[in-house]
């Protein structure tokens, strides 16, 4: 498939006078093919594992990332997806596992987190939830259990804890509760009995 692929890069990289470059691992297998113009990697490149399975689908302009961008685990699943701009990434964005669940999805600004994103685990429970600004969590996030019970959940000011924040066993059982500030715990700290009563736990 890859020669394939070669050929259909050399024919249209003479059809556009332009160049077709390739790159090799140290024990000579190939490792990426692609079209050059003025020195630079414009159009679809191929990635390859020393194997010879797919790697990556990269789309570049002036030799910048453009376009939609694609990653391959050695299985041959699909292990990303991304879109660039101006060899940022921009809009949305997904991972998998090799065995094509999902990981994480979400979306880039700027090529920083932002917005809502969803982390998940391999059996497809989720696996965490909030928003990022500027890269960093920032709003309400919660955390889970792989078996769905929610592990923790709070809020996060500019990357760090902040406000209340609540702690569950594996049962959906509250065991801890207490307050931070700019990512330390502060104030009064609460554990939770087993029979649900909450008591002083440390005071910060």
């Amino acid at each position: 498939m890859k020669y394939i692929v070669f050929l259909v890069l050399i024919n249209a990289g003479a059809l556009a006078a332009q160049s077709v470059d390739s790159l090799y691992y140290q024990t000579g297998e190939l490792k990426s093919v692609g079209i050059k113009k003025n020195g630079l990697k414009n159009g679809l490149w191929i990635y390859f594992f020393p194997n010879g399975s797919l790697n990556a689908k990269l789309n570049f302009e002036d030799g910048g990332l453009e376009g939609e961008q694609l990653y391959y685990h050695p299985n041959g699943e699909i292990k990303g997806k991304e879109y660039w701009v101006d060899d940022i990434p921009k809009d949305s964005a997904w991972q998998y596992y090799p065995d094509g669940s999902l990981e994480r999805r979400g979306v880039f600004k700027d090529g920083l987190h932002e917005g809502f994103w969803e982390f998940y685990y391999q059996n497809g429970n989720l696996q965490q939830e909030g928003s990022y600004q500027d890269g960093v969590p920032h709003g309400f996030w919660l955390s889970y259990y792989e078996n769905g019970q929610v592990q923790d959940e709070g809020f996060y000011k500019e990357g760090l804890e902040s406000g209340l924040w609540k702690f569950y066993n594996d049962h959906g059982k509250p065991t801890y509760e207490g307050h931070y500030e700019e990512g330390e715990q502060t104030g009064q700290w609460y554990f939770f009995k087993r029979n649900g009563k909450k008591k002083k736990w440390k005071k910060f």
